[in-house]
């Protein structure tokens, strides 16, 4: 009975952390139209110095060197496990004050010549 119970919680830990990783992960930016998610949702200026966003933008579509947030460039860009675009941007560079909402805008060219942006809204402390 009991190595029943433990196989039952380890199954169900296990479908847990897929659940999980799917939602928090780049499944959160969902559709056609392009998106973005900033990670983490809430920045704490003192606690956090770099803010990753995830989008559902194919990275092999964007021209290298044109991504930008608030107008900063990014620290790093690369494709996700999904193929999509996310980047890594310096807190301290973005210049934010503290307010219960604040507006991201992620800015960029495609390699057809359009260009695309995205926003997202985060919370700053």
């Amino acid at each position: 009975m009991k190595k029943i119970l433990i196989v039952v919680g380890v199954g169900c830990a296990l479908i847990g952390l897929g659940l999980g990783s799917a939602v928090l992960g780049n499944g959160g930016v969902k559709g056609n139209e392009p998106g973005m998610m900033a990670s983490p949702q809430t920045i704490v200026l003192s606690k956090v110095s770099t803010l990753t966003i995830h989008t559902n933008i194919p990275e092999v579509r964007v021209a290298p060197g044109t991504v930008t947030l608030n107008d900063i460039a990014p620290l790093a860009v690369w494709a996700d496990d999904c193929g999509h675009l996310a980047a890594r941007f310096s807190v301290a560079e973005l210049k934010l004050e503290p307010a219960d909402e604040v507006t991201l805008t992620l800015c960029g060219d495609y390699i057809s010549g359009s260009t695309f942006t995205v926003q997202d809204v985060v919370r700053v402390k």
